[in-house]
């Protein structure tokens, strides 16, 4: 029998059980969280503004397990330690109760690669030279498809939850889904 048809595999344990084998507290804690809540959505917050990103936080918050961040996209981020963007925004986690990742990198899709470099308080597009460079392993997008998910506007595909007529109704309807997988996954 192979170590993915045992009974004991790590993708047939529950979330619980995994918390308490895995070595990291980080891990652990995030496995009870996903326990706790029924979720293990994790939200991209691809916005451009501190309230788009807090509003989002908020009205997503009680679905999520992790909030993905790209800090350098909002143009009016506010760095005062206790006042500013990040802490009202731990303040929401905390609230809600998801962990918060922030996401520097320029190897990611279209829109938010062109997001990094323009917008936000990074403004990459600005700084001469090569200064900055990006390697990424795996395939690459020929041009004319880079940008294809933005343009399938398809019952369900192409909007996720930020674009969705209803965000919170759809990041619980992903909740749902997502748990509902997992939970067939471990029976």
């Amino acid at each position: 029998m192979s170590p993915s048809q045992s009974p004991n595999h790590v993708s047939e344990q529950s979330f619980e059980e995994r918390a308490t084998t895995t070595s990291h507290p980080l891990s652990s804690y995030l496995f009870r969280l996903m326990a706790l809540k029924k979720s293990n959505l994790c939200l991209s917050a691809d916005v451009s503004t501190t309230n788009q990103l807090l509003s989002l936080a908020d009205s997503i918050g009680p679905s999520i397990v992790v909030l993905k961040t790209h800090y350098d996209l909002i143009s009016n981020w506010d760095y005062n330690p206790t006042t500013g963007t990040g802490a009202r925004l731990a303040r929401i986690a905390r609230r809600h109760g998801f962990l918060i990742f922030e996401d520097r990198k320029f190897g990611d899709i279209g829109n938010t690669v062109q997001m990094q470099y323009t917008e936000g308080t990074a403004k990459i597009i600005e700084e001469p030279g090569d200064a900055f460079l990006n390697m990424t392993p795996g395939c690459q997008l020929p041009p004319e498809q880079d940008d294809e998910d933005a343009e399938i506007q398809g019952d369900g595909k192409g909007r996720g939850i930020i674009f969705a007529a209803d965000p919170v109704r759809e990041a619980e309807r992903y909740r749902r889904k997502a748990w509902e997988a997992y939970e067939e996954r471990i029976a």
